[in-house]
């Protein structure tokens, strides 16, 4: 029985590598693409609108109250577990609504994936 979990730990531990250096080469990968893309003559720069900057912060900050509500469900917390919950909703209508707006912008002035 004992063999078996330590077989299982060493399996998993070895698909986790594999697949942190998956990640790591794609982000290689898509980093040279990039580096080497901007080079290029058509190569458009377009100004971000700064919805998108705001709207990683209040996502993050997000992450932050899920972190805090699994903390204070784990000390059987109740208001603090739902205190940091609600607020983590309202960020993330916050973050939708600063997504719109954004890319509302970059479709204004013609800059759009399509």
């Amino acid at each position: 029985m004992e063999n078996e979990t330590l077989q299982k730990e060493k399996a998993s531990k070895s698909l986790l590598y594999i697949g942190i250096v998956s990640m790591v080469m794609l982000f290689a990968g898509l980093t040279s693409a990039y580096v080497v893309s901007e080079s290029d003559s058509y190569w458009m720069v377009i100004k971000m609108p700064k919805q998108f900057y705001t709207s990683s912060i209040v996502i993050l900050l997000s992450s932050l109250t899920m972190f805090l509500a699994v903390k204070a469900i784990k000390k059987n917390i109740v208001k603090a577990t739902l205190a940091y919950l609600v607020i983590s909703l309202l960020l993330g209508g916050a973050f939708a609504i600063l997504q719109t707006k954004a890319w509302g912008e970059l479709i204004a002035i013609g800059s759009h994936p399509v």
